[in-house]
């Protein structure tokens, strides 16, 4: 079964991976929702790096899905390739 993430774009604010919602009945337009929130015992900046990465995989995910498109496909083997494919499907609940 195929999962669904939160449409982004995502973006960092404090402690707190957030995305804009166009608008739910409940909070009006334009409202910030949380996507995650980052708690850890990790150093401030590492935890802030982990914070920008995990906001920037809306677009990353897109990015690998379009070079997947493409099929780059060159020879009987295209390690890159594999590797792309396999962090797509991990990303969209897959193994």
């Amino acid at each position: 079964m195929e999962t669904k993430h939160t449409p982004g774009p995502w973006y960092v604010e404090g402690h707190a991976v957030m995305v804009n919602r166009p608008f739910r009945a409940e909070i009006g337009a334009g409202s910030p929702e949380t996507v995650c929130e980052m708690v850890s015992s990790l150093p401030p900046e590492e935890t802030a790096q982990n914070a920008a990465l995990i906001a920037a995989a809306p677009e990353l995910l897109e990015a690998l899905e379009l070079f997947l498109r493409m099929d780059w496909r060159i020879g009987p083997e295209n390690h890159e390739y594999d590797i792309a494919r396999a962090a797509v499907a991990k990303a969209k609940g897959g193994q």
